[in-house]
């Protein structure tokens, strides 16, 4: 939002119960079946094809009893740990969907691209759609200035995606409970714990987004399932309890195979984050106090490093969106990174080709930071994050790769409006962030995709929130070495060359906050919280509206 005034996969859809659409998440023919995670995953297509399918069977035939050729069904499928794992990936790879050059939501013309930055950085006060060099993509301008319709393919890209990733997680949640498969009591424990945490992520995505989304705890049962709006207390708190319930049995930390799953800390972390969106603000200084003391995460001395490609699951990183490429070889259980180069592209991000502002790099440049965003900034110079962040000075080094010529093409930024120069932006700024001299190197990237993990959740993002709790009433345990807000927002300011504050007030954390995550999932999301800037919840698609006959009622 301006001042406040993938590669295609060859997906295929199914319709899995009259109102949602549901899809295999990858072409097997692109699969290399040479590794076990890969056979695995094709069964767990097919898995899914069946549960999804079942029910048209059904509809269509209602007299015989038909049973796959392939004689794979979740019956057969879910049976020793290796199965479940393959089910729980599919649903982590709901995650990358969110960022794709081209997702697997591509039904019916509705393709959203890099779906994840429209809906929250660019519908925020960070960034602006790039009007420069005759842009006009009008679901993204539309978003840009708050102009929220129900038929945004951006908006339904976001809302498929989610509810993938919920269905898939309570795919694997029925399958422990159904009594077929030789898990140990251990593995059950662990597999569920994951599968919760999944759940309860994209469930609490869900509340943010939408605010009355459908809580689905089951697979749906009959092409006639209809889903209705929930009680946003009662969808935050269904989110809550699965975080809890997997802080309990999820592992510490993960072997180097498997680097990026989700652990204890990383639900216990999120419990602390809806705590603070329903206001228990006591119960969020318990959980980031707990965070701080044994979840092993800390600030990295240099700010830019926290996005540097080479440094992905730092110890700042409580949760990031695996993708492929040189730096994750030895991730074993990411969908796209036993393949080769292209093939991991597929999974990559679309960050280059959205974000650099540049003609000749081949990109599309739709979105810039704003002026509004800059002023911040500027209220206390000396901020080094700025420099990180943001490109603003005329004849900085503006070395990017090349999404045209899969190179690295040198260059200058200039500052510029258009029509002096409508090779860059419309704002005169563009965003640095993933960008800069640490992620120039050329292996980062493939056909016009990045391979650099998307940071979702930062150690900071925690400091800031656990401040926030504290402000406004969160009792100090004394368990943590942060016992006052001030403490908490200092730790952000200091690594950023700012004096520390004294008395902090919610404003110096609301302006604290937006330096320090500019252009990550936060801002927007806390702009709704918050009521500041004319924020306010995205509609359901009207294909929702529609399936769902009445039962779903649209966000006003």
């Amino acid at each position: 939002m301006g001042m406040i005034t993938g590669m295609h996969r060859n997906r295929e859809w199914f319709s899995s119960d009259g109102r949602s659409l549901s899809k295999i998440i990858l072409s097997t023919t692109r699969l290399n079946n040479s590794t076990m995670k890969k056979r695995y995953f094709i069964k767990i297509l097919l898995a899914i094809v069946i549960v999804i399918g079942s029910s048209a069977i059904i509809a269509s035939c209602n007299k015989l009893n038909l049973t796959p050729l392939d004689k794979t069904t979740t019956a057969t499928f879910y049976t020793k740990k290796a199965d479940f794992d393959a089910g729980l990936f599919a649903a982590y790879s709901s995650l990358q969907d969110f960022y794709a050059i081209n997702s697997a939501t591509s039904y019916g013309g509705k393709n959203g691209w890099g779906s994840f930055w429209v809906v929250s950085m660019l519908a925020s006060d960070d960034a602006e759609f790039n009007t420069s060099q005759g842009n006009s993509v009008s679901d993204v301008q539309d978003v840009d200035n708050l102009n929220l319709k129900s038929n945004n393919r951006f908006i339904f890209t976001m809302y498929a995606e989610t509810y993938e990733g919920i269905n898939r997680a309570n795919i694997v949640l029925e399958a422990v409970e159904n009594g077929r498969n030789n898990l140990t009591d251990a593995e059950k424990k662990e597999v569920v714990a994951e599968a919760k945490f999944l759940r309860g992520f994209f469930h609490f995505l869900a509340a943010q987004i939408w605010k009355t989304a459908p809580m689905v705890t089951e697979t749906a049962k009959s092409l006639k399932a209809t889903y209705k709006n929930s009680d946003p207390t009662a969808l935050l708190q269904a989110s809550l309890d699965d975080l809890k319930a997997a802080a309990v049995d999820l592992p510490s930390s993960w072997d180097a195979a498997n680097t990026g799953r989700a652990t204890k800390w990383t639900a216990r972390a999120y419990e602390g984050k809806v705590d603070v969106w329903m206001q228990k603000w006591s119960d969020a200084v318990d959980a980031f106090e707990d965070v701080e003391k044994n979840g092993g995460f800390d600030l990295l001395p240099d700010y830019e490093d926290a996005f540097a490609a080479s440094n992905e699951n730092s110890n700042e990183s409580i949760f990031e969106i695996q993708f492929g490429g040189p730096y994750s070889d030895d991730n074993n259980w990411i969908i796209d990174d036993n393949g080769n180069e292209d093939f991991k592209a597929s999974q990559g991000s679309s960050r280059p080709y959205l974000f650099v502002a540049r003609l000749d790099a081949g990109s599309n440049r739709w979105f810039v930071p704003t002026q509004q965003l800059k002023a911040v900034f500027d209220e206390e110079p000396g901020d080094k994050r700025l420099d990180a962040a943001l490109y603003y000075k005329d004849g900085e080094d503006y070395t990017v790769y090349n999404s045209g010529g899969n190179v690295v093409t040198p260059g200058v930024f200039t500052t510029a409006l258009p029509p002096a120069d409508e090779s860059q932006s419309s704002s005169g700024l563009a965003i640095k962030k993933y960008f800069g001299n640490k992620n120039i190197d050329v292996s980062y990237y493939r056909n016009a995709v990045s391979f650099n993990n998307e940071r979702f959740f930062r150690y900071s993002e925690l400091l800031l929130l656990h401040a926030e709790a504290l402000l406004n009433g969160g009792a100090a345990k004394g368990v943590s070495t942060y016992q006052t807000a001030d403490a908490c927002i200092n730790a952000t300011r200091s690594r950023a060359g700012l004096s520390n504050l004294f008395g902090a007030t919610i404003v110096d954390l609301q302006k604290e906050k937006q330096k320090e995550l500019c252009f990550e999932p936060a801002r927007y999301f806390d702009m709704i919280r918050w009521n500041i800037g004319g924020a306010k919840i995205f509609p359901f698609p009207q294909d929702e509206i529609d399936r769902n006959r009445g039962e779903l009622i649209q966000n006003n």
